[in-house]
């Protein structure tokens, strides 16, 4: 996967979030850390915090979830 790609799945979950404005906050930050999992182990110079940013999700969510 490409910086391309991880654009597009930010943008993606931006716009999940601005239509869906009533989901809370860790269960936003536990699916980009799942999404931001799948990137990291296709691309190994893949940037969460820059990802979870782009996703506008809080950095300090960045943490590895199981």
């Amino acid at each position: 996967m490409s910086k391309r790609h991880f654009n597009s799945l930010a943008a993606a979950v931006r716009d999940w979030r601005r239509v869906c404005p009533s989901v809370d906050e860790a269960d936003a930050a536990q699916l980009v850390s799942r999404l931001a999992n799948v990137c990291q182990a296709e691309n190994p110079r893949f940037n969460r915090s820059l990802f979870f940013d782009a996703c506008g999700v809080a950095t300090t969510a960045g943490r590895k979830v199981a």
